[in-house]
């Protein structure tokens, strides 16, 4: 019983409390302060980048996370150990980290990134493919 409480209190301070703060920050101007906020078009910019992102990340994820998972279970492979470092990286490395590679990488004043401006017009950084 001790240790259900312990772990309902973590659970409450590590994951409730934080939405909590996070929500009473966003309306403690009131609703229409919110709402107001939520009409900006950076505001919707920033949404549809992030549903066009989950359109095309979902399915993705689900078809290589299935054959990834299908190839795991029922075989035995000699790149078997890559492809099982290469899912849980993404676990093991901070997002910040990625982030800076990212940019460090594809960064406008990088070779990597200057290719793809001016010899193909892609911007990769700051962009949708970056994303």
């Amino acid at each position: 019983m001790v240790l259900i409480a312990v772990s309902l209190g973590f659970l409450g301070l590590m994951l409730i409390a934080p939405l909590l703060v996070v929500f009473v920050e966003a309306f403690s101007r009131g609703l229409g302060v919110y709402f107001d906020a939520l009409a900006l078009p950076d505001t919707m910019a920033a949404l549809q980048l992030t549903l066009l992102v989950a359109v095309i990340a979902v399915p993705a994820n689900l078809v290589f996370g299935v054959a990834a998972a299908w190839l795991i279970a029922k075989f035995d492979f000699k790149g078997k150990s890559f492809l099982l470092t290469l899912i849980d990286l993404p676990f093991a490395i901070p997002t910040l980290v990625i982030g800076v590679m990212l940019v460090l990488l594809y960064g406008p004043q990088t070779p990597v990134g200057r290719f793809f401006d001016r010899q193909l017009d892609v911007q990769i950084l700051f962009e949708t493919p970056g994303i």
